[in-house]
């Protein structure tokens, strides 16, 4: 499709498509998010099942109970699955 708008925060699944969240905006495309994350590994990680994050997106942290959550620059609250800590951890985002 068309170039992104802006820059490339993160990506949400919905169904059988894709929300490409950006700072210009969203947008909806027919991708599974494996092939999406698989495409983007250089530039953020897969944080849930259902989302993917831009490193360069993320500017904080935020912990509701058990829940974590990534808190991005456009003020969106991004939920961290349980299974996808240790990756992040590693990775110096938690």
């Amino acid at each position: 499709s068309a170039p992104l708008g802006g820059q490339l925060l993160c990506l949400e699944m919905q169904d059988h498509y894709l929300k490409v969240h950006h700072s210009a905006g969203s947008e909806m495309i027919l991708c599974r998010m494996e092939d999406a994350a698989r495409e983007l590994v250089d530039f953020g990680q897969r944080v849930h099942r259902s989302w993917w994050v831009a490193a360069d997106a993320v500017e904080g942290v935020e912990r509701e109970g058990q829940r974590t959550l990534l808190r991005l620059n456009d003020g969106r609250q991004v939920p961290v699955g349980r299974s996808y800590r240790p990756n992040l951890k590693g990775a110096g985002w938690l």
